[in-house]
């Protein structure tokens, strides 16, 4: 799968729709060599296990490599993240939205073994309108914002969860 087109409701409905669709393509992309392979050489450097410094690497590839662009109006656009890599090992670069920063970074988490789910977070308004990742780390939670290019990522208070 290359990129998926959908037609999405607006509101807090269709995100919710995107956040479950994601959710469920984060757990197959987690299982690709292609995904584990990069989130290995990713870490190769690190050294002993730990887990919240490797959460951290892998945020940082993903905050620091693939490039913020909307999706055309009306349509939610996702682009798998084998296909992302692909464009990064030709191009030197990847582009996409929260939801392709979420799926790119909630795959590689999961590749090697971190428990973690997209959610969705209130940004800017009253609204559920931008997602993040959480993850899971020696048992305390961890939100991890790949969007947040250059500044801390804000605290997010509300979830909208799967």
């Amino acid at each position: 799968m290359r990129t998926q087109l959908f037609q999405i409701p607006d509101g807090n409905a269709g995100l919710d729709t995107i956040i479950r669709i994601l959710n469920e393509l984060a757990a197959i992309y987690g299982q690709s060599p292609v995904i584990r392979r990069k989130a290995l050489s990713l870490l190769n450097d690190l050294g002993q296990d730990d887990q919240l410094k490797q959460c951290q690497l892998l945020t940082a590839f993903v905050r620091d490599n693939l490039t913020y662009v909307n999706d055309p109006v009306a349509v939610e656009d996702i682009t798998s993240p084998v296909q992302l890599l692909k464009q990064f090992e030709t191009t030197g670069q990847m582009m996409g939205d929260c939801d392709d920063h979420c799926l790119m970074l909630s795959a590689l988490l999961q590749s090697i073994g971190r428990d973690c789910v997209i959610a969705g977070v209130k940004m800017d308004g009253p609204e559920f309108n931008h997602v993040i990742v959480l993850a899971l780390v020696n048992g305390q939670e961890y939100s991890l914002d790949p969007c947040a290019k250059f500044s801390a990522a804000p605290v997010y208070t509300e979830f909208l969860l799967p």
